[in-house]
């Protein structure tokens, strides 16, 4: 009877792990990840801001037909995704990072779907990282 227990609670256990994993992870899937230094940025007055990355010195690209601007990228606060909050981190981020000018930090930038007033791709979340030798 124990025996049958422990198969039962393992069973709950590794579903409910899976199903915390698709719950947490699988709205990610949909995102498209673009990595390079800050090569410029404007701050708008509605705290929204724009920025380009570079790779190697050329313009990193957005691979989506759905985006009229391809090589920039646009941060604004968003119900449900970028609160007041995320949105002062992300911009202390990416201003640290342009003003540091360093040639080892690199900013990473997760997209879900295009701006449909601007037509610039919407920036999820902002990580910082530095480039390994």
């Amino acid at each position: 009877m124990s025996y049958n227990r422990a198969r039962a609670l393992s069973f709950l256990i590794v579903s409910l792990v899976l199903l915390l994993n698709a719950t947490f992870l699988m709205p990610a899937a949909g995102q498209d990840l673009y990595s390079g230094t800050v090569s410029f940025i404007q701050f708008n007055d509605d705290e929204s801001f724009i920025f380009q990355l570079s790779q190697k010195g050329a313009s990193v690209v957005v691979n989506s037909p759905k985006c009229e601007i391809k090589n920039m990228f646009l941060v604004k606060k968003r119900h449900g995704k970028v609160k007041y909050e995320k949105l002062s981190r992300m911009r202390n981020d990416i201003r640290s990072v342009f003003l540091s000018n360093s040639p080892k930090l690199k900013i990473s930038v997760s997209i879900s779907f295009c701006d449909e007033t601007t037509g610039y791709p919407l920036v999820d979340n902002i990580m910082l990282g530095q480039k390994k030798n």
